[in-house]
């Protein structure tokens, strides 16, 4: 066998992506193509082609692997969409809200948020 030239991987471990969903028939055109739910690669495995492994922000592993072109780089902010609001609560002068984050897995989409 000839020896190969592999490429680089693209993204490298602990990278931050977003990954592609496939739209159905009917779906809107307008509609984003990526998840809005973040999550961090843990693993390049090098074959032919290249493909990742990732994890969630809780760090539980995300079945399967995804090609690099299924996979957004995207900077990590820790401002998440909030689909709901649901309480209001005033502890010391300071105003917190239970809130559901839009996109993100149940472990992550409620709890209790200070204002800033």
């Amino acid at each position: 066998m000839e020896n190969v030239e592999r490429k680089p991987c693209a993204f490298k471990e602990s990278d931050t992506v977003r990954i592609s969903k496939a739209k159905l028939t009917f779906e809107k055109g307008y509609e984003t193509n990526w998840t809005q739910e973040l999550f961090t690669v843990s693993e390049c495995v090098k074959r032919n082609p290249l493909v990742y492994r990732v994890k969630d922000l809780l760090g539980e592993d995300i079945q399967g692997t995804f090609y690099a072109q299924e996979l957004q780089k995207v900077e990590r902010n820790n401002h998440f969409p909030i689909e709901k609001i649901s309480r209001k609560c005033i502890k010391n002068n300071s105003s917190e809200y239970f809130v559901k984050f839009k996109g993100y897995p149940k472990s992550l989409i409620r709890g209790w948020q200070r204002v800033i």
